[in-house]
């Protein structure tokens, strides 16, 4: 067994008392803060930091995945999005309430969501660049404290089947 500074593995940021026991014949790594043990990966054959795997999921996801400041504008979004919208990278200037019209308005400057989307998933439209659209089904999740706000958008294109 080795035993590594888990802040030399994996984070700078962490406590010194904090270690990672590497056992290579069992092919798994336990991480051991405080006393408390566990296993953070089977197989680990290359470290992968956690913005990677995060680049990873999010651009080869098939879904829809926007985020969005507090004044609706869309600050990132993922390659599902830009394609099947087709707004390349002209989306980050542009407003979630442009995309969907029926979930998400603006009143009196206040980002309003229709409360069929807070937190659930239901049906509604999309709409490209171009004003045409598509199906999806969409659930708006809100992330709000003290001045801090991020909305996120996940919604899966159901086109296909609606037309079926």
């Amino acid at each position: 067994m080795l035993k590594i500074p888990l802040s030399m593995f994996i984070a700078k940021s962490l406590q010194q008392d904090n270690t990672i026991d590497i056992y290579p014949e069992k092919h798994h790594i336990i991480y051991k803060k405080c006393g408390k043990l566990s296993i953070i990966g089977e197989n680990m054959k290359n470290s992968i930091n956690s913005r990677q795997m995060y680049d990873l999921i999010i651009d080869n996801a098939r879904e829809i995945i926007i985020c969005f400041q507090k004044n609706g504008l869309i600050i990132d979004c993922n390659k599902a999005a830009k394609d099947l919208l087709e707004y390349d990278n002209n989306i980050f200037n542009t407003y979630i309430t442009d995309i969907f019209k029926d979930a998400v308005s603006l009143h009196d400057n206040q980002l309003v969501i229709n409360s069929r989307f807070a937190s659930l998933t239901n049906e509604t439209m999309a709409y490209k660049k171009d004003q045409t659209t598509i199906y999806v089904e969409l659930k708006i999740i809100i992330k709000e404290s003290h001045n801090d706000f991020i909305g996120l958008c996940i919604a899966s294109d159901i086109t296909i089947q609606k037309k079926l």
